[in-house]
């Protein structure tokens, strides 16, 4: 919702200061650009369901009066606890979903704020559980109720980096009960797994991964299945990736590098896949709906997964030399594979056990 980190410069919807009616409200910045690639999208996956995330309020909104900047205003990067705020914020929040809406764009989930743990150069707000919870069952749950808005409020984006706001949010029930789930990126494994335990069967989801410096290597990509992995073992029924496309410098506006999916070189008209887009082609063509995460054991093996009666095992050999696999279930052989030297690879076999 408006700047992220990667936008070429830090704008919202609601640049006119002190508008508390939102008269000035207008997504028409995001109709050059974002609104046709995101139709582009739904073209070939009408299935496709989009959640949205502010990485900060309009600027005049916090006490910096800048939506950027936060490394230096660290103190001043949030938002106003003010009764006129909030409402303004959800209001905020409500028109964002009804103008998407008009463009024909659903948006299914709404989580308050990217990071809210810290403070950045790029757009950025520290939002504490506490305040967080106060918006929403104050403020905005009731905006989208008053609207009849049908869109999920999702608590997050949380990360593990400083801080433990993910457990803090999910250990008080009032909290839990006021969203419809709870968004991580950066978490360690262990905090995913004690989140899991309080949360009292309340969806979550991942919300973004590492960026990396741009130089999308090998290298990077094979650490990328480990933390796919890292989610998907833990409990998170999802994964999802940042950058998708980025121009041939791949740099914000704010001048500082990150992977992707995809490079485009607008001046020589070029476009260049990278590693990750082999890891998620190869990830997505089998991660599909409906597939249950299994157990499994080996020193190799990533992920295990059966959809219907079939097993894919996600196995990535990082030594030098070939490896043989031998694929067992009660004690029975079901499959044997070899798997080349430094590569990945998915094993799938029809199972025998039901």
């Amino acid at each position: 919702m408006g700047a992220s980190d990667f936008g070429t410069n830090a704008y919202s919807y609601a640049e006119v200061p002190n508008d508390y009616a939102m008269e000035h409200f207008s997504i028409k910045r995001e109709e050059k650009s974002v609104i046709p690639y995101i139709k582009l999208a739904q073209k070939y996956n009408p299935n496709l369901k989009l959640f949205a995330s502010p990485w900060s309020p309009p600027g005049w909104m916090k006490y910096s009066g800048l939506m950027d900047q936060g490394k230096e205003n660290a103190a001043e990067n949030k938002l106003k606890d003010d009764p006129e705020i909030y409402k303004a914020y959800a209001s905020y929040f409500s028109k964002y979903v009804s103008a998407y809406k008009k463009e024909g764009i659903d948006v299914h989930k709404i989580l308050i704020q990217n990071e809210t743990d810290i403070s950045t150069k790029y757009p950025s707000c520290v939002m504490h559980p506490e305040q967080m919870y106060k918006f929403v069952a104050s403020y905005l749950r009731p905006e989208f109720d008053d609207k009849n808005i049908k869109t999920e409020i999702w608590a997050g984006t949380f990360r593990t980096y400083g801080a433990l706001d993910a457990l803090e949010f999910a250990n008080k029930d009032a909290y839990l009960n006021a969203v419809d789930g709870i968004g991580i990126q950066y978490t360690n494994t262990k905090f995913i797994s004690d989140m899991n335990l309080l949360v009292n069967n309340k969806p979550t989801m991942h919300t973004e991964g590492v960026c990396y410096n741009g130089k999308n290597t090998v290298e990077q990509a094979f650490k990328r299945l480990g933390e796919v992995a890292s989610y998907i073992n833990y409990g998170i029924s999802n994964y999802c990736y940042w950058n998708m496309i980025l121009n041939e410098t791949g740099e914000s506006g704010w001048k500082w590098k990150q992977n992707s999916l995809i490079n485009i070189d607008r001046e020589k008209q070029e476009v260049t896949y990278n590693p990750d887009y082999a890891v998620m082609a190869l990830l997505s063509k089998y991660m599909q709906p409906g597939a249950k995460r299994i157990a499994s054991f080996s020193k190799g093996t990533i992920i295990s997964l059966k959809k219907d009666n079939t097993v894919f095992l996600f196995v990535q050999n990082k030594t030098d030399v070939a490896k043989n696999y031998q694929c067992v279930e009660k004690g029975e052989t079901v499959a044997i594979a070899t798997i080349p030297a430094n590569s990945v690879a998915v094993i799938s076999y029809v199972s025998k056990k039901v």
